[in-house]
């Protein structure tokens, strides 16, 4: 199966496609490809106008992974997964009396995604998705689960706008 980006200027024809329920299956499917020899891409939204998710070897769709998974008003934080798209953020987070610090105009995207890319709103003084990423798990290409917090500050730095270089990113903690 073929895959393109919203735009129709980057696509490909993947080896596989795969679509995980879960972050165990996620890490079991890149453990595979590594030893397949084949490298592995998240699809994402789509919304990418570079050839970040051209792949001739795995393509995964994170979709079926669980959304909104915690939310903590008082640190002003979110726990969510990768495929959660910015749209999504919208009630919850007013509900809780909390509002993403910046946004563009394209609700669609991912926010692995659009932290990845440092995908960013309008105006100086606000930061890119990227900045407000406080934490991440992520699968590396043996499969194991990784966590990068703030106290690792120098990996989280590299993590925020890795595009997709440290591994399948699963969870994301915004601010």
């Amino acid at each position: 199966m073929d895959w393109t980006n919203w735009v129709g200027n980057q696509s490909c024809a993947p080896a596989e496609t795969a679509t995980p329920s879960g972050e165990d299956e996620v890490a079991e499917l890149v453990a595979g490809a590594a030893a397949r020899g084949l490298g592995v891409r998240v699809a994402g939204g789509g919304h990418s106008f570079t050839p970040v998710v051209a792949t001739d070897g795995l393509l995964l769709d994170l979709r079926g992974l669980p959304h909104f998974r915690s939310m903590d008003p008082e640190r002003r934080r979110v726990v969510v997964g990768p495929s959660t798209t910015i749209g999504e953020f919208g009630e919850p987070l007013w509900s809780a009396g909390l509002a993403l610090a910046n946004q563009g105009d394209i609700v669609a995207q991912h926010i692995a995604g659009a932290a990845a890319t440092a995908t960013h709103g309008s105006g100086l003084r606000f930061g890119s998705f990227s900045s407000s990423l406080r934490r991440v798990r992520l699968v590396g290409p043996d499969g194991a689960i990784v966590e990068i917090g703030e106290d690792d500050p120098d990996r989280l730095h590299a993590a925020q706008t890795s595009v997709g270089m440290l591994g399948v990113v699963v969870e994301v903690e915004l601010e």
